[in-house]
């Protein structure tokens, strides 16, 4: 389905920009203008000696009024570590007592899911608690994630319809990644149109080399993108330009939308 919102593809960037300032200043207000913020997302890494910002929810001021979810992409040294293992596991969700859907990458599953063998809140936690609290009388809901924060976006909105997180089952997410890494195979990609979820757009820059990665040694073969291709190509200074949200992602859908192309496309065409 290609119900792609130019408009909320540019504010879901512009509140994951939000989420970034606000991992590097602990007292920065989010400035989303004709949004209300309503909870934060937090994610418990060891390394930072506790919990560390990762997103938020908020809710629109105007007619329909819908709601979002924010996620920032990789800041920390442990989070990087968790980019780089593509071994595959079992995509248990919810991760105690729920269903397999399919094989996703060792490191995504374990940053959303762990939680300290139960003494610390994970960020599948934290996510379904925040969103579980927004008013689910509203009926459109998106998820918007950047890098690792788009991983997470994927297994967050998959998790929250089978779990029933939301506050209104009859709704499902629109989810919008930018330059996402991959996050499962074909199975679990397929379980995203199983439940309902079928307005996925991955916003991706073919001169980005996250999207495409598998493997620090090799690349894993089996892996899969969730949605419906959303492609344009700019080649910038240098590879984490490329990948950059606020210099290239967010300045794609702000000022360069037409350029964006849907559907399977190889670089550099």
């Amino acid at each position: 389905m290609n119900n792609y919102d130019p408009t909320m593809a540019y504010t879901l960037a512009l509140a994951i920009r939000e989420a970034y300032r606000k991992y590097s200043n602990n007292h920065y207000v989010i400035n989303l203008p004709g949004w209300t913020v309503k909870d934060f997302i937090y994610v418990f890494e060891a390394e930072e000696a506790g919990y560390v910002y990762f997103g938020f929810t908020a809710t629109g001021n105007i007619a329909p009024y819908p709601n979002l979810v924010a996620l920032r992409g990789t800041q920390t040294g442990e989070e990087g570590l968790d980019d780089i293992d593509f071994t595959f596991t079992d995509c248990v969700l919810p991760s105690t007592g729920g269903q397999s859907y399919g094989q996703v990458a060792q490191g995504a599953y374990d940053f959303y899911v762990d939680n300290d063998e139960g003494l610390v809140t994970s960020l599948a936690d934290s996510f379904k608690n925040a969103i579980g609290n927004l008013d689910g009388s509203r009926f459109e809901w998106y998820i918007g994630g950047h890098s690792l924060g788009g991983a997470m976006a994927t297994l967050g909105a998959l998790d929250a319809v089978v779990s029933g997180s939301y506050n209104n089952s009859n709704v499902r997410p629109k989810l919008y990644t930018y330059g996402s890494m991959y996050v499962g195979d074909q199975t679990f990609v397929s379980s995203f149109g199983k439940n309902g979820i079928t307005e996925v757009y991955r916003v991706a820059n073919l001169a980005d080399w996250v999207p495409g990665f598998t493997g620090i040694v090799a690349d894993t073969p089996g892996y899969a993108h969730v949605g419906l291709d959303c492609t344009y190509l700019w080649q910038t200074g240098g590879d984490w330009a490329n990948h950059s949200l606020e210099n290239n992602y967010l300045a794609c859908v702000k000022q360069y939308r037409d350029v964006i192309k849907f559907g399977p496309r190889k670089y550099p065409q």
